[in-house]
């Protein structure tokens, strides 16, 4: 039997909190861009190619809610896109999508360090360099891993019918 509480503190070492993401054009979404936490705040800037750190927040108390808490919340009215965010989401972090479509940028949190991961090539197959003046943060071009990801993926559609939702395509 497995021992609970040893399985939640393993399971929270290893977890990325995510911090930011912004994507260019996704359903409603439309060069939008979000912060999860408090801690620090990101941008990113289109026209330079760059992600900023607009600030590190001084009055951010570590651990006001335990030590492995973090709580964002999705707050608006009707219509305002909440569930479209975190279908994006979804979409973008699940292997069984076969990959990344969408020009997008996400940067995780895993306690000890910021790292961000970007896709550009949504419409081009020009090759993305994004820099950043963040000290504090690791990028990374998925581009290229995104591009051997849907090609297993697009085999695997054509070798065996993959049910989704209900649906069956072949």
């Amino acid at each position: 039997m497995i021992n609970n509480e040893s399985f939640m503190r393993k399971l929270s070492e290893n977890m990325q909190i995510i911090q930011y993401i912004w994507v260019e054009k996704y359903k409603c979404l439309e060069d939008f861009e979000t912060n999860f936490s408090n801690r620090v705040t990101f941008h990113y800037d289109k026209d330079n190619n760059m992600i900023e750190c607009l600030q590190k927040n001084n009055d951010y108390i570590e651990s006001f809610a335990g030590d492995r808490i973090q709580l964002s919340c999705l707050v608006g009215r009707n219509g305002a896109g909440k569930t479209t965010i975190l279908r994006f989401l979804k979409e973008i972090l699940s292997d069984e999508y076969g990959g990344v479509s969408y020009n997008c940028i996400v940067i995780v949190f895993d306690g000890q360090k910021y790292t961000g991961w970007y896709y550009l090539s949504a419409n081009n197959d020009e090759e993305h360099n994004l820099g950043t003046s963040c000290s504090i943060l690791t990028l990374h071009n998925h581009e290229e891993k995104v591009r051997k990801e849907t090609e297993r993926f697009r085999a695997r559609l054509k070798s065996k019918a993959i049910c989704h939702f209900g649906m069956k395509s072949a």
